[in-house]
């Protein structure tokens, strides 16, 4: 028993013993990991930006005219039964 003491105790310690980077060592690897990120991106042109803006203007637009339309047909359908009874 006393064989499995002693050897349990070294295994403990070298376990106290690996501690993990610091506090410093941490946030300069966050940040060198961020760095090389940003280098990875690729940025639309301008003329991109412009493109996908006049997409999505229109899109909404052509949504809103959907549900607007929708919105008045239901309405008009409602106030038909109502008159109806």
């Amino acid at each position: 028993m006393a064989k499995n003491e002693v050897a349990a105790k070294p295994a403990s310690k070298a376990k106290k013993d690996k501690k993990g980077p610091g506090l410093k060592e941490r946030i300069s690897k966050f940040f060198r990991t961020y760095i090389s990120e940003l280098k990875k991106i690729t940025w639309p042109t301008g003329k991109q930006v412009l493109n996908n803006t006049i997409i999505t203007i229109v899109a909404v637009l052509i949504v809103g005219l959907f549900i607007w339309l929708f919105d008045f047909g239901l309405q008009y359908l409602r106030e038909w039964i109502f008159n109806q009874f």
